[in-house]
């Protein structure tokens, strides 16, 4: 409960000097009755109100009005500020002549703290909610921006890689060097764009690590053979040196490997031809540390650039970022990835003299066995035992870079278009493998590979998911034997091939082996089968079309569900490719009104 000792009350003449003081303003203010009787009530505003104008303002409006309140900041004895609430009312005798001012301050400095810590953890709220929101925006941007770009990529690759491989016709030297040089322009926009997607995810927090025990040896030798070729171009002597202690460590492969690739791939860049690079790995007990040491004998980096290497988008001259290329994102990604793994990474070097890189990741010699993990391509080959694969798909030009794989390794390969019947394709075939894209049209690869985990019939089958979707833990969490993201070589389908094979042994799964026959090549004969395809797109109609001419199948052309639907009844094609999105009517539609035509009922439709 307030009381009177809550309230300064006092008087003041009509100039505003003080009559009397209570014990309530005693108390608040800090001044004793002696002190204050006769001064001029300025004196308990802060100085820079410029006190006294201050004053004689408030009078002049309390005595035009007969009546003023404000709040504002006002100043103890002592010198300390509170907030006040003052309330200055006229006193006049009966013929209503000013005789001065009652003046009435409460001090409400709590009350302003509590509504100014209110309105900041407002302000927090609204900042945490605005973050919280930044974050969620953040993540659907680097989904958005994975697929967008990494499909067109996929496209490019994967049909350069076509052609130079002479799938639709022979080519002269100058073709040969035109794709080449698309395919090589490809690549290293790939390349950026993985490394601006893996820093945007270390940032947001969302790079999750699969540590497991890694052989140092397999990791090393395939990260050399990535480098191999550049080397061999620059007449590089390319050496390496492996601590035999050190049989394996803990980390994650993918990113280790991408890490001693960065840095290898920087010591050919700034080494100059005909000399030296290597790897050194060396382990030490003392430290539980091993090291991964690149060197080269390259161009060397000035002391007072060491402290800049590691940042982001630094480059440490422009001369050398147009001599050599480059976004400075390399070694930042290098520095994070080390730094995630409880490690860390640094340089010794001079001008002229070369380079020493290292990273140092956490280690204990006593980790137990080696680790039986294979090097790819040197592994006994998975596709003796790949006899069909059943490719769940919805590309065209990936599914025939995926075709074009398999059968390269003698095996048969389908190609099923979408979620919807993918399931029933493998009860269907029992294929040796499935390979799974994670977008489909109709339904996500997620839910077809629970199906084929959940199924009896498919749950032994190793699925390989091969997608533009950067989700590898949820992806194995959900069963597959192996996660590739887009676009991908043959050796990394063959390494999966290999990885997936040696899961299947362990588990004791046997891999069935269907003798599958060969499929028409070469020009279309009056015999070959008739395939329909529903295509509104030129481009995607001449290259699939373009692919299955060279195959030796016959082709018929639609441009919305409606012509399909003609189509179909003129000719009776074997199978009917079907595009979702045409004009007119679509290809839902069209697969619909197929599906309840009977005499087309039974005519598949991918």
């Amino acid at each position: 409960m307030e009381s009177v000792q809550d309230y300064a009350i006092f008087l003041l003449d009509p100039q505003g000097y003080v009559l009397t003081w209570n014990v309530g303003a005693e108390r608040i203010k800090g001044y004793r009755p002696e002190e204050v009787i006769g001064q001029h009530f300025s004196c308990f505003y802060p100085a820079d109100d410029l006190a006294h104008g201050k004053a004689e303002h408030t009078l002049r409006i309390a005595a035009a009005a007969g009546h003023s309140e404000d709040e504002g900041w006002r100043v103890r004895k002592d010198g300390s500020r509170f907030w006040a609430n003052v309330v200055l009312t006229v006193l006049s005798d009966q013929k209503g002549n000013l005789r001065g001012f009652a003046k009435v301050t409460r001090d409400l400095t709590a009350r302003r703290e509590a509504e100014e810590q209110a309105r900041q953890l407002a302000t927090e709220r609204a900042a945490n909610e605005a973050l919280v929101r930044a974050a969620r925006l953040k993540d659907e941007f680097l989904a958005s921006m994975s697929h967008e770009l990494r499909t067109p990529l996929n496209a490019i690759l994967g049909m350069s890689e076509a052609l130079q491989e002479q799938v639709y016709g022979s080519l002269n030297d100058q073709q040969q060097k035109s794709l080449h040089s698309i395919e090589e322009s490809g690549r290293h926009l790939l390349a950026l764009i993985n490394d601006l997607l893996d820093l945007s995810k270390i940032e947001a927090g969302k790079m999750p690590l699969e540590i497991a025990p890694v052989s140092v040896e397999a990791v090393a030798v395939a990260s050399l053979r990535l480098i191999k070729q550049a080397a061999h171009q620059k007449r590089l002597k390319v050496s390496s040196s492996l601590d035999s202690q050190v049989t394996s460590v803990a980390a994650d492969e993918r990113r280790l490997k991408q890490m001693l690739v960065n840095l290898l791939s920087n010591a050919v860049k700034f080494t100059p031809d005909g000399r030296a690079i290597g790897l050194e790995v060396r382990g030490d007990a003392e430290a539980r540390s091993v090291h991964f040491v690149v060197w080269d004998e390259g161009i060397g980096i000035a002391p007072e650039d060491v402290p800049r290497l590691f940042q982001t988008f630094m480059q440490l001259d422009s001369g050398l970022s147009r001599e050599y290329g480059g976004t400075g994102l390399g070694l930042a990604l290098v520095r994070r990835m080390a730094e995630m793994h409880g490690g860390s990474v640094g340089v010794e070097s001079a001008l002229g003299q070369g380079s020493r890189f290292t990273i140092s990741l956490p280690w204990h010699s006593h980790t137990g066995p080696d680790v039986a993990e294979t090097v790819a391509g040197q592994a006994p080959a998975f596709p003796s035992l790949l006899r069909q694969a059943l490719i769940v798909e919805d590309s065209p030009a990936a599914a025939e870079q995926l075709v074009r794989y398999c059968e390269e390794l003698g095996a048969q390969a389908l190609v099923h278009g979408q979620a919807e019947g993918a399931v029933a394709r493998a009860l269907e075939m029992r294929p040796d493998v499935i390979l799974l894209d994670i977008q489909l049209p109709d339904l996500p690869g997620w839910q077809v590979l629970t199906q084929l985990k959940t199924e009896p019939g498919t749950k032994d089958i190793p699925v390989i998911i091969i997608t533009v979707v950067d989700e590898p833990r949820r992806g194995l969490a959900l069963g597959a034997a192996a996660y590739l993201v887009k676009p991908i070589s043959r050796q990394q389908l063959q390494h999966a091939l290999n990885k997936a094979r040696s899961r299947g042994s362990e588990s004791g799964v046997k891999t069935a082996l269907v003798v599958a026959p060969e499929g028409p090549v070469g020009s279309p004969s009056p015999a070959a089968p008739l395939i329909l395809l529903a295509e509104d797109n030129p481009e995607n109609t001449a290259t699939v079309s373009g692919y299955l001419a060279a195959k030796g199948y016959r082709l018929v052309l639609a441009g919305n569900g409606m012509e399909a639907i003609d189509r179909a009844r003129e000719t009776s094609p074997d199978v009917i490719l079907m595009d979702i999105q045409m004009p007119g009517m679509d290809g839902l539609e069209g697969t619909r009104r197929i599906r309840a035509c009977p005499d087309l009922a039974g005519i598949p439709v991918i």
